[in-house]
């Protein structure tokens, strides 16, 4: 498969996403592993969007962490449901491609959410448009290491539960049946889309 930049992939998700939502206020979410580099796509999905002219905006899903009966219900009522009804919510993203600013209002824009856990079966309603990054173990693992300082190694006993709690998920919400698109991301400088029969 040949590599890609984030720019150019974020570009080509954009054009797939508006293959389905051409107007309106759509709600996209990138899901992955912890360590995955959910943040980076999804500023760059964002960052398309805006340069296209289109209205965006970013928001992490962790704002709304909590218990999972609570999370959907605080991902709905602080960034889903004011969104749609039309209020700017997270960071909005301003950069054109004519050096111009995008607007921060109006019927037609995007949030795009990224976070863990983002297909589960009480969240996954919330999304118009989905991406789920797979990433190898030891490369998501290194990630989370270098960020919150935890032992690389993903067989860890340390990490026996971050680890089973993620393949309890992927086991439940089969997220890379639910998601709109799949992207390989372990060479996080060259995302790779993954296409083909994910039934």
């Amino acid at each position: 498969m040949p590599s890609t930049t984030v720019s150019s992939l974020a570009r080509s998700l954009r054009d797939e996403a508006r293959q389905h939502y051409r107007s309106g206020r759509v709600v996209l979410a990138v899901d992955g592993p912890d360590g995955g580099g959910q943040a980076v796509l999804a500023d760059g999905l964002a960052a398309a969007f805006a340069a296209s002219g289109t209205t965006a905006f970013r928001a992490p899903a962790a704002v709304c962490d909590g218990p999972d009966g609570a999370r959907v219900d605080t991902l709905r009522r602080d960034l889903v449901a004011p969104f749609r009804a039309g209020e700017a919510v997270g960071r909005p993203v301003t950069v054109a491609e004519d050096g111009e600013e995008s607007p921060h209002d109006g019927p037609d824009a995007v949030l795009v959410v990224d976070g863990t856990r983002l297909h589960a079966a009480d969240v996954r309603g919330l999304w118009n448009w989905s991406l789920w990054l797979e990433v190898a173990p030891a490369v998501a693992a290194a990630r989370v290491a270098e960020r919150d300082g935890t032992d690389p190694d993903p067989a860890a006993e340390s990490n026996r539960a971050a680890r089973d709690g993620f393949q309890r998920y992927v086991r439940e919400a089969r997220p890379r049946q639910a998601a709109s698109a799949i992207v390989e991301n372990s060479d996080a400088a060259h995302p790779v889309q993954i296409f083909g029969d994910f039934c």
